[in-house]
């Protein structure tokens, strides 16, 4: 799960307030003029000065990202969830959608429908003219050749996997994977033609279910062959996190991950060892692992930092792990603060990472987030990061800085040690990566932020994922070493620690999208809501741009009769984020709308994304119930009426579709919600207590994620369902009176949208969690239809230009791709 770029806002200026003695000044992060700003203190723990994150706030709105994408898809969160240690109530769907990846596989492309898909982008965004600009989706993981530091590899956290041979100035995709979540990449040091790829991706909501394994490329990153074993000697991960070769035999490899989504568990993944190039695997360590190396110069010595356990060493070549507790958190432990005094109790390990030095194996760097109660109460739950530093080999750690995290640490965070030994080599030059990445030159004692504050000045993205510094396999490196930075918004490159970037980001196509909308016949039009990159806009051809800023964008909606007012929906909390331009969705026009009228009770809540569309003259959003915009007025004027209350008893609006055969005719509204249930609304333009009927009748349940309308013929209904297992498209001839199973040939993954075609009823679309698939026969069969989107692509909306004859997807990772009809 992607963090919210509004997280960020008060982060360093909490650290000026409260900053530990020796951390830098930081200037203060604001976001000027942004109404949607709802950001938590931090918490002073017992006034020992160590900036918290509170319980309730930003990592819980990263964890009501993750509720809604396992809601969409009919996988229910435990309600007593607990904010470190989340349990799901049914298994893990990961092997299901493995599996319905390897049918796609192995059909020929000739076995498709005809017809083929052009991408579209983003390929950047241009975000005003902030100097971040352009940025992209989320980069997971990132490694550069041992032969160059122009060859790089870049992967997504649902973005896929890229290569370039210019330090990244151009990017060609590798497909093959199956997949477009990747966890973990890793050049074999002695010989830069074999690359390792782990999928899955460690910070997201979908990390398992969108794992499809580890592969082995001979050829620098293309042509990847699976290395997954079989049977008993099966790799069994769900996502991979960390990867490395010994130094000798080479074919020895360890790998490591968790198993997030089975049985809710992240301690279910473990550290895996392979003696024949992954072609068969043995199980070596229980836990959730975040990284794992090998000892360039000793092929028998191995280090893994595991979630639950700590840092953890092997003396022989990755047969057996034992746990390093000298000077290291552990649970039941004590937590101080800079004066040595007690100030809780730990009671879980949440996030480990570490890093090894280059030019002294003995020199370990560890950072440790945990959680831990306060004496004072013990319902409250805190969570801390410090770092620590071995000097010996792990025999023994001390304490090098407490509390360096500046903020969401039990989401991301990330470390690396320069590779050129500095005048004290005990002192080394370090980087960590947290909201923003800092820089220590003395080994820790100190600490600067490399980029600016969130605003058009600053020059990196926030929330960062990966810190890699230089490294080749001969030769000096240029000093400074070159320093790469993969965050929430892309890929970066810094010569001089900081001082200049040289943006990454042209050309690659990662970004996130929940959903999008079709200007009724502009051809260029599109707008979407994208994961931590804000609501974008295609206002030419492949120029995406950001219309804006809101952390997670939402849905968006046309006035269908103006096409000049667009809505759009940021995520809720608990009210959702909205602001409506009146100048065709402009970059730069869309003014804050007020929520007057709006409320949340216990049974009528917004969803993380909620639902809306837009008709002639009105757009409607939904919680539990159903609003109505004013729409004739300016944004600042805006009101919201409820004209449905509660419709959905209790259970949030997951789709509103529109029809009025004539432009003469009431406005129905055909309404699904997460919970199964299809509600039809009359006139719902002309009352505002217009009737309602519930129109489920026999449909089994599931997810409605969508619902089409054939505009010919009222009485033809098709619904997708969200869900593992049974139909995932029902059909109705009869204007919803009963409901006929239909969709043969549909994967048995969830379906997340619908379209009818109004000039061919019989052909009917579906966007699935493997792409999209096409009927000829009113949806009682479907073939594949996605010639020129890469293998697997999350299909997420789909929207008919229907006066240009042109079917657009969005994609969660890949972008968007249009195809002509």
């Amino acid at each position: 799960m992607q963090s919210i770029a509004l997280r960020a806002i008060a982060a360093s200026a909490l650290l000026a307030l409260i900053q530990p003695s020796g951390w830098a000044q930081a200037p203060s992060d604001t976001k000027p003029g942004n109404p949607r700003a709802d950001i938590d203190a931090a918490v002073n723990d017992a006034g020992s000065g160590i900036n918290t994150e509170r319980k309730l706030g930003e990592v819980q709105q990263i964890k009501e990202r993750e509720r809604y994408f396992w809601t969409r898809r009919g996988v229910q969160l435990d309600s007593a969830e607990q904010i470190a240690s989340g349990k799901r109530t049914q298994l893990d769907f990961s092997a299901q959608r493995a599996e319905a990846v390897e049918i796609l596989r192995k059909q020929p492309p000739a076995d498709r429908a005809q017809g083929s898909w052009t991408a579209i982008g983003p390929f950047g965004i241009q975000m005003f003219n902030w100097a971040i600009s352009p940025v992209n989706g989320r980069v997971s993981a990132f490694s550069q050749s041992p032969s160059s530091t122009s060859s790089l590899l870049v992967g997504g956290a649902s973005g896929g996997l890229w290569s370039s041979g210019n330090g990244g100035a151009s990017w060609t995709a590798i497909e093959g994977l199956g997949t477009q979540s990747i966890g973990a990449i890793w050049h074999e040091p002695g010989n830069a033609s074999r690359v390792w790829i782990g999928t899955g991706e460690r910070n997201s909501s979908c990390v398992g279910y969108f794992g499809n394994g580890l592969f082995l490329s001979t050829s620098g990153g293309s042509n990847p062959q699976p290395r997954n074993g079989s049977g008993s000697t099966a790799l069994n991960l769900s996502y991979i996190t960390a990867i490395s070769t010994s130094p000798t035999p080479t074919s020895t490899v360890l790998v490591g991950g968790k198993n997030f989504c089975n049985n809710g568990s992240e301690q279910s993944g473990g550290i895996f060892r392979s003696t024949d190039s992954g072609n068969s695997w043995t199980k070596v360590l229980q836990g959730a692992v975040e990284d794992i190396a090998y000892l360039r110069g000793n092929a028998a010595i191995a280090f893994a930092a595991v979630g639950g356990l700590g840092m953890v060493k092997s003396t022989d070549s990755g047969q057996s792990f034992n746990r390093l507790p000298n000077g290291l958190p552990t649970v039941g432990s004590s937590v101080t603060n800079n004066q040595g005094q007690s100030i809780g109790t730990i009671f879980l390990l949440s996030t480990v990472r570490m890093a090894i030095a280059a030019y002294d194996p003995n020199l370990i760097y560890s950072t440790f987030t945990y959680w831990y109660t306060v004496p004072a109460n013990p319902n409250q739950s805190l969570t801390r990061t410090d770092l620590y530093r071995t000097t010996n080999g792990g025999t023994s750690w001390s304490v090098v800085r407490r509390d360096v995290c500046d903020g969401q640490c039990a989401y991301n965070h990330t470390l690396d040690i320069d590779p050129i030994r500095q005048a004290d080599p005990l002192k080394p030059r370090l980087v960590l990566g947290f909201i923003r990445p800092w820089l220590s030159n003395d080994g820790g004692a100190t600490f600067n932020v490399m980029t600016n504050p969130w605003g058009s000045s600053q020059q990196v993205h926030q929330d960062t994922q990966v810190v890699r510094f230089a490294r080749i396999a001969s030769g000096p490196l240029p000093s400074p070493t070159p320093l790469w930075l993969g965050t929430d918004g892309g890929l970066w490159r810094t010569d001089n620690l900081g001082s200049s970037y040289t943006n990454l980001n042209n050309g690659l196509a990662m970004t996130q999208f929940y959903d999008i909308a079709v200007h009724p016949s502009q051809v260029n039009g599109v707008w979407g809501g994208t994961q931590d990159n804000s609501s974008v806009a295609r206002l030419g051809a492949n120029l995406w741009s950001t219309t804006v800023v809101s952390g997670d964008g939402g849905s968006n909606a046309f006035d269908t009769g103006n096409p000049n007012i667009v809505f759009q929906f940021g995520y809720a909390n608990p009210l959702p984020f909205i602001t409506r331009s009146d100048q065709g969705g402009s970059a730069g026009s869309f003014q804050s709308v007020p929520t007057t009228g709006m409320s949340t009770t216990a049974t009528d809540r917004f969803p993380f994304i909620p639902s809306a569309v837009g008709v002639s003259g009105s757009v409607f959003v939904g919680a539990s119930s159903l609003y109505r915009a004013s729409t004739n007025v300016s944004a600042g004027n805006v009101s919201w009426t409820r004209i449905a209350n509660n419709l959905t008893q209790g259970n949030s609006i997951s789709v509103i579709t529109p029809i009025r055969k004539l432009a003469t005719d009431p406005l129905t509204l055909y309404v699904g919600d997460v919970g199964g249930g299809i509600w039809r609304v009359f006139n719902a333009t002309g009352s505002n207590t217009p009737p309602t009927a519930n129109v489920t009748n026999n449909f089994p349940g599931g997810v409605v994620s969508d619902i089409a309308v054939d505009s010919n013929n009222p009485s033809r209904i098709f619904v997708t369902r969200g869900a593992f297992g049974g139909s995932k498209l029902y059909y109705s001839q009869d204007q919803a009176a009963t409901w006929i199973a239909r969709g043969g040939g549909l994967p048995n993954v969830p379906a997340n949208s619908v379209v009818v075609d109004p000039n061919t009823p019989a052909n009917v679309y579906v966007a699935t969690d493997i792409g999209v698939y096409r009927s000829f026969d009113g949806g009682v069969s479907f073939q594949r239809f996605d010639v020129g989107m890469p293998l697997g692509s999350v299909a997420m909306d789909l929207e008919l230009q229907n006066a240009n004859r042109k079917l657009y997807v969005a994609t969660y990772g890949r972008g968007v791709f249009v195809t002509d009809l």
